[in-house]
């Protein structure tokens, strides 16, 4: 009674209890103090109930984004407080519930028993999107087609494609297409995951049979195709045998060599319905090719003709304005310079042109030490530099022509002594290849000019 505030206490002990004692027996126990000889200082009775033991996990089951949840039953439970893990919360020893979104999700429950014992008990649990497959089959009447959704799974929603630019989010729809074609028809679903799935095929619709044909006449080797095929909205395809192709109707094909040749013709409509059929093309006359080669030094050059396909006449230009109707003729040229040298070669198929600029260089004289002319640059778009170095000339005559020998400008020069410098304006000439010739007494050139832009 000293200090009785100081006096206070506690002290800590244990029960090993009796085996077979029911759960909710009651144990009362008290302590004996002793100081020194005094008598005992009793404690306080406690009461100490028997209670069993609660659970440590609960059970799941998953059916894709809903999970079936059981909680222990053993050690009496008699209350349950759920935290699902995705904000939201429930009751009871065996709840149902449904997620937004597949994943992994920390779920926990407080079990509590009549003793006012509970127990925490948390484990994850996985939800996925429940797995579908897209689906349909259809029937065609005309140009109506029935749909009908086969698609397994759970989903909850379709979208329909029918190719031609409709939709719909019927489930089993009926289509009506204005033009015959193949369509693509899609079905898409979706789940609640947001989780797509699509099946698509493409269908015929109002098409009939196609049949490939055509008829062919030819005046020497220039032949003419005549479509005959049988169908609509169709696509050609040429193949002549030679290497030769169309994609026309009814086109012109010429053959360049002698023989026997294959040629097709294969048709395609809107449903990608496709016919053929091919005709033998016998080629017996065809124009030449020409070609040359040329030989020899000096002014002298021998030309070789080396043209193909029979020809039966020749016609040579050789640029500075000798003409020779001889098959390999012999030229001399008046002056050096660039010339451009033609074959025309015919027969009684045609005729056909060659050209070659050749290059003619005086005995004893190097190139280096002759008259130098150039254009630049080659090719040109709006202007090109006509240039003479070291010339010696009186009048001198300009002309330039067009590849069909038309002259488009012209203009002479008195007396030209060493370098000689000329501007052309190409803007008011259309694209193409164009010859420029220099003449004078003493020597007379033809250039080639490229008009590109």
């Amino acid at each position: 009674f000293a200090n009785e505030p100081a006096s206070h206490g506690w002290i800590q002990y244990q029960i090993r209890k009796k085996t077979g004692l029911a759960n909710g027996t009651v144990l009362s126990n008290r302590a004996s103090i002793y100081f020194d000889f005094n008598l005992p200082v009793l404690t306080n009775t406690v009461n100490s109930t028997i209670c069993p033991n609660l659970g440590i996990a609960f059970t799941s089951t998953v059916n894709g984004l809903t999970a079936s949840l059981q909680a222990p039953t053993t050690g009496g439970a008699n209350a349950y407080a759920w935290n699902f893990g995705d904000g939201q919360t429930g009751t009871g020893a065996n709840p149902v519930h449904a997620y937004a979104a597949a994943g992994t999700y920390n779920v926990c429950v407080t079990v509590t028993n009549a003793c006012g014992r509970s127990q925490l008990i948390c484990q994850a649990v996985t939800v996925n999107c429940p797995a579908m497959n897209a689906g349909f089959t259809y029937s065609v009447s005309g140009n109506q087609l029935s749909f009908t959704n086969q698609s397994s799974g759970s989903y909850a929603s379709v979208v329909w494609l029918f190719g031609d630019g409709g939709t719909t989010t019927a489930l089993n729809p009926t289509h009506n297409y204005l033009v015959p074609g193949l369509y693509n028809v899609c079905l898409i679903i979706t789940n609640l995951c947001g989780t797509q799935d699509t099946s698509c095929t493409a269908i015929p619709v109002g098409c009939s049979a196609i049949a490939a044909g055509f008829n062919m006449s030819n005046t020497l080797n220039i032949y003419n195709f005549t479509d005959q095929s049988a169908g609509t909205n169709l696509g050609y395809a040429w193949v002549f045998g030679d290497g030769g192709t169309s994609t026309a109707a009814s086109p012109t094909h010429i053959y360049n060599t002698v023989g026997s040749f294959q040629a097709c013709l294969t048709v395609t409509d809107t449903c990608q319905a496709s016919a053929a059929r091919c005709s033998t093309v016998v080629v017996q006359c065809v124009a030449p090719q020409a070609g040359f080669s040329s030989s020899g030094t000096g002014l002298t050059l021998n030309f070789t003709d080396a043209s193909t396909n029979g020809p039966s006449a020749w016609a040579w230009d050789f640029g500075d304005g000798g003409t020779s109707t001889l098959a390999s003729p012999v030229h001399t040229f008046a002056a050096p310079g660039n010339y451009v040298v033609c074959l025309t070669t015919s027969n009684a198929c045609g005729p056909n042109t060659h050209c070659i600029a050749t290059t003619v260089v005086a005995v004893g004289v190097a190139p280096g030490q002759s008259l130098q002319v150039t254009l630049a640059p080659n090719p040109a778009s709006e202007r090109v530099q006509l240039q003479l170095t070291n010339a010696q000339l009186k009048d001198v005559q300009f002309r330039m022509l067009d590849a069909l020998g038309r002259m488009t400008e012209e203009w002479s020069a008195e007396t030209i002594n060493g370098d000689y410098l000329h501007t052309l304006e190409l803007s008011d000439k259309a694209e193409g290849v164009y010859f420029l010739r220099i003449q004078s007494a003493a020597m007379q050139r033809t250039l080639r000019l490229v008009i590109q832009r």
